[in-house]
């Protein structure tokens, strides 16, 4: 694949998967393709659906803008930086994502996202106990850097 083609590839991936057109966004990929996120991993067009459903589900209204350096490649590989937005449940949330795709003859093997499950948990608490639990544990985490 040329870089322009796999620059294709990712960009209209995410253009079905924000149009909710998730049986196109799963014809992106090879039938055993995995997709690792931090909420787990997928395997298959079954299990990569399911979880896409559920993104849907749980952030509504999501759009993607990329951000940063955009899309790079190197050979059949592509990393695309952008920025999730949406709301849960009436929250309106937004979160910086990379996801990083290797492909293999032309469709994507694997997809691997990274991003900051608690930044989004701190955006979506709701709630006195909620939102005490969410900045007890981050700020656990940032002890010494304040």
């Amino acid at each position: 694949m040329s870089e322009e083609q796999v620059q294709d590839v990712i960009r209209n991936f995410v253009s079905a998967l924000e149009s909710e057109n998730l049986g196109e966004a799963v014809s992106f990929f090879t039938d055993d393709a995995k997709c690792i996120s931090p909420f787990g991993t997928f395997a298959g067009k079954k299990e990569l659906k399911r979880y896409f459903e559920w993104a849907h589900d749980t952030i509504q209204n999501l759009k993607m803008a990329e951000t940063g350096v955009g899309v790079l490649t190197s050979g059949d590989s592509g990393i695309i930086e952008h920025k999730f937005i949406g709301t849960v449940d009436d929250i309106d949330v937004q979160f910086l994502v990379v996801g990083l795709y290797e492909f293999r003859d032309g469709e994507i093997r694997e997809l691997r996202m990274v991003f900051d499950r608690l930044e989004l948990a701190e955006q979506a608490a709701e709630g006195w106990l909620p939102e005490q639990a969410v900045e007890a544990v981050a700020s656990t985490l940032r002890k010494g850097l304040e």
